[in-house]
């Protein structure tokens, strides 16, 4: 639930029962506190807060300050008619709260507190040190508030699925939101130049009081509850949003509109690096020089490049290099020291990116006929960083792969599919690396499937008995029902064949000869394919090799003695004149 300050938590000023500690010698009366005070109260590390209700019995109303949550002490006896919902310092030392009713405030170091202006009843309320502008939130808007009028402008408007607990400035201006989305609060970075809020993790409380910022030593404090525990003090994690405790308040006491005095430091570091979105492997320029120092100068700027405490590079100059072979998040801190011996810190967070390999491009036919594996290609893609490529593809008709790989950058890839439908289908693939990083998907590359038949089993004509040793010529053709381009394998049947012959037009004859050296009886066999790689049947063509062309001697003489049977004396007669001797 959020816990919303309103006038229900309102009491009288009270001082009944509470032990209230020493003065801390702060100088009451004047406002506008010199930089020496200021100093000195950050350096004491006290917070400031309005102190509104302690449900243990004892009750107080007014400005308290505190060094640890277990040691409060009044300020005095400053009167808020509504409950101080939030507050903040500039740099001057002002120390401006605003409560839920719209009241804006000047508190005073004595506790005193001053009406100034109605402005909008606001949860939160930050000083940016870099522009002198004061910003606050209700609900999911940020305002520009005017201190000296109350008068409130709107900034820009977050989205009503972002409820704003609270706000608070960095010392170099980031600008922090406690958000709440019904369910939870949780902490994230406000975007107030396009209305962007990024989340970054949950506060893991049950209540939320305040926030406010330690510009000098760079913390988040957060005040707050968890499930059935008292009021306390935490500390928050700027990257996680995970809260720490740091102690529960003196009496379960209800503290809120906290703030923490702060100084300008003369000591600054600061860098930057190009470029702003290094890659794995990528050579880094990081630069310290707008680091300062505003009464000496500086001499020695160290980096700790794996956030292990120690600074592995020590050099006067502010400029260096680096890089990091795998992607992902490094922390880097850049310590300075100047002359007289004063060191300054800065870390900051670097994202390595693991770029995506780049889109693919898909080689391979166009057009094709069902049921016939036809093979695809990736250009040769190389990942920027040289990682190991996964590949899926898209296939246009439902059926997809999964993540097939590894493969090596630069290597060609190739796929083979086949389609056992009619159909325009668009092909697709998309690669990842091994970091998990894709890369868009291909344009896509279109396949006509279309059906097909194989052809006609082929005819084939020419001469079906011979002689051994002769070459015989055989006349073949078939019709392909798509018109396709024909192939024609003859087998002699004698334990050869042609091979494919081809291709050739359908419809029209060709011819093949063949010799066979041995008697006997050959069946020729022939069959067509297309170019799709559709087969014919076998068709048939028997072959008698030898064949004589005389008439038998027998078959002669039964039919000449029985036509004409006073031929035998005239033939004995004329074979016994010619000297030889045949019956």
């Amino acid at each position: 639930m959020i816990r919303r300050k309103s006038c229900t938590y309102l009491v009288v000023v009270l001082f009944v029962g509470i032990n209230l500690f020493s003065s801390l010698g702060l100088s009451h009366g004047s406002f506008n506190q010199s930089s020496e005070q200021i100093e000195s109260l950050a350096e004491r590390g006290y917070f400031y807060g309005y102190c509104a209700y302690d449900p243990s019995g004892q009750h107080l109303q007014g400005p308290v300050t505190f060094d640890t949550p277990y040691n409060i002490v009044s300020l005095g006896p400053g009167i808020c008619p509504n409950f101080l919902s939030c507050a903040d310092v500039d740099t001057m030392g002002n120390w401006y709260g605003i409560d839920y009713a719209g009241g804006l405030y000047l508190i005073e170091f004595d506790g005193t507190m001053t009406f100034i202006a109605p402005t909008i009843g606001m949860q939160g309320l930050s000083y940016n040190t870099e522009t002198d502008n004061w910003f606050g939130c209700s609900g999911s808007i940020l305002w520009s508030v005017d201190v000296t009028t109350g008068a409130s402008t709107i900034i820009c408007d977050f989205g009503p699925s972002l409820f704003l607990c609270d706000i608070a400035f960095d010392y170099d201006n980031t600008l922090y939101g406690i958000g709440y989305d019904g369910e939870e609060f949780f902490l994230c970075i406000l975007n107030y130049t396009t209305g962007e809020a990024t989340e970054i993790g949950p506060l893991n409380l049950y209540l939320f009081f305040d926030a406010a910022y330690d510009r000098n030593n760079g913390v988040l404090y957060i005040n707050g509850k968890g499930n059935n525990d008292p009021n306390a003090f935490y500390t928050c994690d700027i990257f996680t949003g995970e809260c720490i405790l740091v102690d529960y308040f003196e009496g379960d006491m209800d503290v809120d509109g906290i703030m923490v005095p702060y100084t300008l430091p003369f000591l600054i570091a600061e860098f930057a690096w190009t470029p702003t979105n290094p890659g794995a492997g990528e050579t880094i320029l990081f630069n310290a020089s707008m680091s300062y120092d505003s009464y000496g100068y500086i001499t020695l700027y160290e980096w700790d490049w794996d956030n292990d405490g120690v600074f592995e590079e020590s050099q006067s100059r502010p400029t260096t290099t680096y890089s990091w072979e795998n992607p992902g998040d490094y922390t880097v801190t850049l310590r300075i020291t100047d002359n007289i011996g004063d060191t300054a810190v800065k870390t900051k967070i670097l994202h390595i990116i693991n770029h995506p390999p780049l889109t693919p491009i898909i080689y391979g036919p166009t057009n094709g006929r069902v049921n016939i594996g036809y093979p695809f290609s990736l250009n040769p893609v190389t990942d920027p960083e040289g990682d190991s490529m996964y590949v899926k593809w898209e296939w246009g008709d439902g059926n997809n792969t999964e993540w097939l790989g590894p493969y090596a950058s630069g290597q060609t890839i190739s796929e083979t599919y086949g389609w056992t439908h009619p159909g325009v289908n668009e092909i697709r693939a998309k690669l990842k690396d091994a970091y998990g990083a894709e890369s868009n998907w291909s344009d896509p590359h279109v396949m006509t499937i279309v059906d097909n038949s194989p052809p006609d089993s082929p005819d084939i004509t020419g001469p079906v008995k011979g002689k051994p040793g002769t070459n015989y010529l055989y006349v073949f053709e078939t019709v392909d029902p798509e018109g396709d381009d024909v192939y024609y394998m003859i087998d002699w049947g004698d334990e050869t064949n042609s091979s494919w012959l081809g291709p050739y037009n359908s419809g029209v004859q060709k011819s093949a000869g063949h010799r066979w050296n041995q008697k006997g009886t050959y069946v020729i066999k022939i069959k067509a394919k297309d170019i799709w790689g559709s087969e014919s049947d076998w068709k048939t063509l028997s072959v008698t090799i030898p064949f004589s062309h005389g008439i038998p001697v027998s078959s002669f003489f039964d039919w000449l003695f029985t036509h004409f049977p006073h031929a035998f004396p005239i033939l004995r007669h004329l074979l016994s004149n010619s000297g030889k001797e045949y019956f």
